[in-house]
């Protein structure tokens, strides 16, 4: 891995701890319905977008209805939801101390703008993130590599030059593809073993074991 001048980071499960907001509002969605989802699908699949995610409980083939649910699930996630979503550890020192190393911050996500921008001003991340590229940003999103070219055309780096840090296999995709170093969190959706096999290069268990990844000390 050559000199770092860009970090792409995955939001849901990587920079913030929402398994509580997601699990909350599918399992509340899902049993106004008579649906009772599996736990485990939930915790494991949140790198997904939020239609994808939702379609893994859903039975039928009832569109209407499935429609219905996804805009229940939007409205529960927002007025509910949204105040369990908390940062994890040691992230907001860890990327004043990156940023303060000149290296440009984005966010890379299947999540929401809406959502993206009310928690980077919620939790303090607006300080230190230059980007936010997601789902409404582009064609394609991950694991296809579309949202990491769209960070490296407004940051104007290159892929050697662009590490992609997240939690799931969908991130390792998306950097693959846009020929991205990677770096994986196994405390999220998927575990170290499954990242590997995946492809990453790395990974690490707490998010300020980037400084010594990214900077050597």
């Amino acid at each position: 891995m050559g000199k770092i001048k860009s970090i792409i980071f995955d939001f849901d499960g990587t920079t913030a701890d929402t398994t509580p907001c997601i699990r909350y509002s599918t399992i509340k969605t899902y049993r106004e319905i008579g649906i009772e989802p599996d736990p485990d699908m939930i915790a494991t699949n949140m790198g997904l977008t939020l239609r994808q995610f939702l379609a893994l409980f859903f039975q039928g083939d009832d569109e209407a209805l499935f429609e219905r649910v996804c805009r229940r699930y939007e409205e529960v996630y927002r007025t509910e939801g949204i105040y369990m979503v908390k940062l994890f550890d040691h992230v907001l020192n860890t990327l004043a101390k990156l940023k303060a190393a000149g290296i440009k911050l984005a966010i890379g996500s299947n999540n929401v703008q809406v959502a993206l921008q009310y928690y980077s001003k919620a939790l303090g991340l607006d300080k230190y993130i230059d980007e936010i590229v997601c789902v409404d940003d582009v064609e394609h999103v991950k694991p296809a590599p579309d949202i990491a070219i769209e960070i490296m055309r407004r940051f104007n780096t290159t892929p050697d030059e662009t590490l992609v840090v997240g939690d799931s296999t969908y991130d390792i995709d998306m950097a693959i593809a846009a020929k991205c170093p990677t770096c994986g969190v196994t405390y999220g959706a998927h575990s170290a073993d499954k990242l590997r096999k995946a492809g990453c290069q790395a990974t690490i268990d707490s998010f300020d074991e980037l400084i010594e990844f990214v900077l050597g000390k």
